[in-house]
C-alpha cells in the first residue's frame, strides 16, 4: 500500500512550499522597502552649520511651507567637501508630507 499523506515536516520542506515561502517573503520585503522609500524626500540647497541642526532647518522650512511633518530621520548625502552644499535625505512619518513637498516643488 502507498501512503500519500505528508507529515508536517515533509510538507514544510517540500520544494514547492519553500519556493512559495521565498517568493512571498521577497514580495513582502519589496513592498515594505517601497513604503519606506515613499516617505523619503531629498532636499537640495540647504547649507550646513548655520547655527542650527539639520533637523531644525528642515522643520523651519516645512513650517514656512505650511507643512507640519514628523521627521524620523535625516542625513547628508555624499562626503563633505568645503564650499559644496550636500543634499539632505529626509524621512517623514507620512507619505502625505512627501506629497506636500512635491507640490511645493512643482509650484517652484
Amino acid at each position: 500500500m502507498y501512503h500519500f499523506e505528508q507529515t508536517a515536516d515533509e510538507y514544510q520542506t517540500s520544494p514547492d512550499v519553500s519556493l512559495c515561502h521565498a517568493v512571498t517573503t521577497a514580495v513582502n520585503v519589496d513592498m515594505r522597502d517601497s513604503e519606506l522609500q515613499a516617505r523619503n524626500v531629498v532636499i537640495s540647497g540647504l547649507r550646513e552649520g548655520r547655527g542650527q541642526s539639520d533637523k531644525e532647518t528642515v522643520a523651519n522650512l516645512a513650517h514656512e511651507l505650511d507643512i507640519h511633518p514628523n521627521i524620523l530621520h535625516r542625513k547628508r548625502l555624499g562626503r563633505h567637501i568645503d564650499n559644496k552644499i550636500r543634499p539632505m535625505l529626509v524621512t517623514f512619518d507620512s507619505v502625505n508630507c512627501v506629497a506636500a513637498c512635491n507640490t511645493v516643488k512643482e509650484i517652484r
